[in-house]
């Protein structure tokens, strides 16, 4: 278990259901969590603040996770619960900046797996990994928005033509520049090579693919990556674990 689970753990408490419900939560002063820590935790994903979020979820040892009574059975409980967590960051996502298509596919993701999962640590280990992940999702979103036409054309190319090869030749045609001009132009926005943006983004793709079952096999020829063992590699070094270790984590 990840030790920055532990004190959730000891502070969860779920709330009475029945008829007495409320009058019991009204006399022992019992509520959900705080609407108001609730809406810091999902704006720290609508604003992309990955850091914010990672210091929240630090700290739940001086918050109490309070919530209502979904199920009898405490695992699915904390499923249903988990399901809840995730409907609500997803929407908080799209205001953020993210996009319908990718944010309701992040969510449907999600659902399956937590369907899966057979422990509550598993599950709280999860919801944490992943809100990050959708948070730097957002962040990403964000600074697409900061480029020129030229280069949100050239980027919007790259993310829905992941699984072909993809050229400066091609993207100089999508966005009609030279390709110097093109090469100079999104390292100077993005801060990245055509080439290294392109392998970054098939790197995140892979993720989503080695989550849904797929092996490294399938995943490096679909995405276009030149053996498996190159693409063991980018993803060690972009990720610091093998795709292998990764999907273990998941699956």
């Amino acid at each position: 278990m990840d030790k920055k689970i532990a004190p959730i753990l000891e502070n969860i408490e779920v709330l009475p259901l029945g008829e007495s419900a409320l009058f019991t939560r009204r006399e022992n002063e019992t509520a959900h969590t705080a609407y108001r820590t609730e809406v810091m935790l999902y704006s720290a994903i609508r604003r992309g603040d990955c850091d914010a979020l990672r210091d929240m979820l630090s700290n739940t040892a001086n918050w109490k996770l309070v919530m209502g009574r979904l199920s009898n059975d405490d695992l699915r409980q904390m499923q249903y619960w988990a399901v809840c967590c995730v409907t609500l960051a997803t929407r908080y996502a799209i205001e953020g900046g993210l996009d319908e298509v990718t944010a309701y596919c992040f969510s449907d993701d999600c659902i399956i797996r937590i369907d899966k999962m057979t422990s509550v640590e598993e599950i709280l280990d999860y919801l944490a990994a992943r809100g990050l992940e959708l948070t730097d999702m957002v962040a990403q979103s964000k600074r697409n928005t900061v480029y020129s036409a030229d280069i949100r054309r050239c980027i919007s190319y790259i993310n829905a033509n992941l699984h072909k090869k993809i050229t400066l030749d091609v993207l100089s045609d999508e966005c009609n520049l030279s390709k110097d001009y093109l090469s100079l132009k999104f390292k100077g926005e993005t801060g990245l090579r055509p080439s290294d943006y392109i392998k970054k983004q098939r790197l995140t793709a892979s993720k989503d693919m080695l989550r849904s079952g797929r092996n490294c096999s399938e995943v490096a020829y679909y995405l276009n990556f030149c053996s498996e063992s190159y693409f063991i590699k980018c993803f060690r070094e972009e990720f610091g674990i093998t795709p292998k270790q990764y999907a273990d984590k998941y699956i």
